[in-house]
């Protein structure tokens, strides 16, 4: 695991070409736009690992997930995710249903080849 001082990021492998994190190292933990854009900036391609079902998700990690997803979608950082769950398209969560179908609907251009 690596932690990135200064910004408060955490994640599990580092190049420029990929970084790899869990949900709960990007979503989980108190980040904001700041952090993602950072982020970004240094490298191609995310891993996301261990996301777990969104309808599950506390209302804070489920409003990073979304500010990630469109950080990504922006600088056009390619993503792959890997869930716990089969993705789905909640309609009952606690953010605002159009900002987890954009960001959903953002995941599928991302992982494009």
């Amino acid at each position: 695991m690596t932690t990135e001082s200064g910004i408060g990021l955490t994640v599990r492998e580092w190049s420029t070409e990929r970084i790899t994190a869990t949900f709960d190292d990007l979503c989980g933990a108190p980040l904001g736009t700041p952090q993602y854009l950072w982020l970004a900036d240094r490298t191609r391609a995310l891993l996301l690992l261990d996301v777990p079902d969104l309808r599950t998700v506390h209302r804070e990690a489920l409003l990073r997930f979304c500010h990630l997803i469109d950080v990504l979608y922006d600088r056009d950082i390619r993503l792959e995710v890997r869930s716990t769950a089969p993705p789905v398209r909640p309609l009952d969560t606690a953010v605002p249903a159009r900002s987890l179908e954009r960001a959903l609907s953002r995941i599928s251009a991302l992982g494009r080849e």
